[in-house]
C-alpha cells in the first residue's frame, strides 16, 4: 500500500499510476500496479470524485430534488486549476515538496465564484475552508459578497451534507433585505426575467453565476419597475411615476404611500405645470446608482420647492410637506389662512385653486384694480369657463401655474 505522503520517493509517473480513484482525498490509496496512463483526471480520481457532495456541485441542478438551482460548477471554483498532472500545487509544489493531504481547498483562482463581491457589498472576511468543521465561510456561492448578506446558517453547510440542506432563500432573503418587503418569488421575474420565470422557477444557467441578471427592459426603462410599463421611460420621465409602484400595487390600493399623489404632480393641470421628478427625488442615471434600490424612498427637494431660500421638509408620519414654495410659501401667499399642508394620500381635492393664495384681491384697492375686481375686496371665483382658474389670471395656452 502506498500513500500520498510516501509516493514522493517514487518517480512521478509511477507515483501517479499508484493512486486509485475509489477513496477519499487524503486516505491511503490501495492500487493495482498495472494501472497506468496520465491522459486525463480520471486516471487518479473521478471527475468529479465520488465522495461527499462533489457531484452536487459539479452537476447542474434544476432544483427538482430540493437543491438550489445552479449551473455546473467546475473544479477551479474550490481548487487549483490544473491542466496537467505535473502542474505546480497539484501533487507537488514548485519546489518539489508534496502538497499536504487532503486535497487543498483554495479560492484564489481568478475565475472562482467564491471571492466575488457585488458592487455595494461588504465582506466579513476572505473566503476560507475549515478542515475541522468541513465548512466554507465568506464564499459568494453561499451568500457572502452579496449586497444583501446571507440570510441564515444554512448558507454554510457542512461538506457532505445531503442535497436539499441549502434552500432558495438561504443565501439571500426572498426578497433580499435591500428590496421592498412585499415582493414575493412570483414577482421576481419583473426585474430578473432572465434568471427566473413568472411561476418562480429559477434558471440554473443564470443563478449563482457571479452577477445580478436583469431583464432587458429593466435596464432600459424606468417604468419597467414603477409607472406605466407600456412605455419606455428614461430617467426623470413622468411615465415612470406610480401607479403602479415597485411592488406592482395599483392606484386603487389605499395603503400604497408609494403611489400617493404622484400623478397630481407629474401631470400638468389647472393648478400648475408638471413637476419634474428631481424636484422631490434624486433621479438615478443607472439602475444600480447609490441610493436607488435601497428599500427606501428619499426626498431631496429641488429648486422649485426651495425657491426664495426656503428649507422644505417632509414628515413621513403625517405624510405632509412644509415650508415649500409649491404649496403656498411665497410672497403673495394666502393671508387669511396658513399655506396648505396636504397629505400625500389626500387625493386630488386636497389642494384647490385658492388654497395657496387668496382668490380675491383683499390686500389693497390697488391690487383690486390690478386683478380687475369690480369693487375692493370682491372675490373672484374660478368657473368651468375659465378652466378652474381665476378669471383674470388664466395663463396663456401651453402654460400653467406654480412654475416659480
Amino acid at each position: 500500500m502506498v500513500t500520498r505522503r510516501t509516493h514522493g520517493m517514487l518517480s512521478l509517473p509511477l507515483a501517479v499510476a499508484l493512486l486509485a480513484s475509489t477513496v477519499a482525498c487524503g486516505e491511503a490509496r490501495p492500487v493495482a500496479l498495472a494501472s497506468n496512463g496520465l491522459s486525463d483526471c480520471t486516471t487518479c480520481h473521478g471527475l468529479p470524485p465520488a465522495t461527499d457532495v462533489h457531484a452536487i456541485h459539479f452537476t447542474a441542478d434544476t432544483g427538482a430534488s430540493g437543491g438550489v438551482p445552479h449551473a455546473q460548477l467546475t473544479c477551479l471554483h474550490c481548487h487549483k486549476n490544473v491542466t496537467s498532472v505535473t502542474d505546480p500545487d497539484h501533487i507537488n509544489r514548485a519546489d518539489g515538496t508534496l502538497v499536504p493531504v487532503p486535497a487543498e481547498v483554495r479560492f484564489d483562482e481568478p475565475a472562482s465564484l467564491a471571492a466575488i463581491t457585488q458592487p455595494g457589498a461588504t465582506r466579513a472576511g476572505t473566503p476560507a475552508y475549515d478542515k475541522t468543521a468541513r465548512t466554507c465561510s465568506n464564499v459568494y456561492c453561499h451568500g457572502a459578497g452579496l449586497k444583501a448578506a446571507a440570510k441564515n446558517a444554512g448558507a454554510s453547510p457542512a461538506w457532505g451534507a445531503p442535497q436539499g440542506t441549502v434552500h432558495c432563500g438561504d443565501c439571500h432573503g426572498i426578497p433580499p433585505a435591500d428590496h421592498a418587503s412585499g415582493i414575493t418569488q412570483l414577482a421576481c421575474h419583473r426585474c430578473h426575467g432572465d434568471a427566473i420565470d413568472a411561476s418562480g422557477n429559477v434558471n440554473p444557467a443564470t443563478h449563482v453565476n457571479g452577477k445580478v441578471d436583469l431583464a432587458a427592459d429593466v435596464t432600459t426603462s424606468c417604468s419597467a419597475c414603477h409607472g406605466d410599463p407600456s412605455v419606455t421611460a428614461a430617467p426623470g420621465d413622468p411615465a415612470s411615476a406610480p401607479p403602479t409602484d415597485a411592488e406592482n400595487r395599483p392606484a386603487s390600493d389605499p395603503t400604497a404611500t408609494s403611489i400617493g399623489a404622484h400623478q397630481n404632480h407629474v401631470v400638468a393641470g389647472v393648478l400648475g405645470v408638471k413637476v419634474a421628478c428631481n424636484e422631490c427625488h434624486v433621479v438615478p442615471t443607472t439602475l444600480l446608482d447609490p441610493g436607488h434600490l435601497d428599500n427606501q424612498v428619499t426626498l431631496t427637494f429641488g429648486p422649485l420647492a426651495r425657491k426664495g431660500g426656503l428649507t422644505p421638509t417632509y414628515d413621513p408620519v403625517t405624510q405632509t410637506c412644509s415650508n415649500v414654495y409649491c404649496h403656498g410659501n411665497f410672497p403673495s401667499s394666502k393671508v387669511t389662512l396658513p399655506p396648505p399642508a396636504p397629505t400625500w394620500n389626500g387625493g386630488g381635492l386636497a389642494v384647490a385653486c385658492g388654497s395657496c393664495h387668496d382668490l380675491s384681491a383683499r390686500r389693497s384697492a390697488g391690487r383690486s384694480q390690478l386683478h380687475g375686481t369690480s369693487a375692493p375686496g370682491a372675490p373672484r371665483t374660478p368657473t368651468a369657463a375659465t378652466g378652474g382658474l381665476c378669471p383674470f389670471q388664466r395663463p396663456p395656452a401651453g402654460s400653467a401655474r406654480i412654475a416659480g
